[in-house]
């Protein structure tokens, strides 16, 4: 199985989509709801901390942690 962000686009969509429609994931004016959902994916994927998502997604520590914590609790809702 390839690694999370090795994930095809088609099931990113699929994902994404039902983050949004069944568990009301929510965007801001700020991120969107893809930049969140591949802050989620890219933390489980590699293991990185949050100041290594800091540089990669030019976004502030409290940001990642947020939105990580956001998503995490869509996914958890799911099962």
């Amino acid at each position: 199985m390839p690694p999370l962000s090795m994930m095809s686009k088609m099931v990113f969509t699929s994902l994404l989509r039902v983050l949004e429609t069944r568990y009301n994931l929510q965007t801001s004016r700020n991120i969107s709801f893809s930049e969140m959902l591949g802050i989620f994916l890219y933390i489980l994927g590699t293991a990185a901390k949050v100041s290594q998502c800091r540089e990669r997604f030019q976004r502030s520590g409290s940001t990642i942690s947020r939105y990580f914590a956001i998503v995490l609790e869509k996914v958890l809702r799911i099962f």
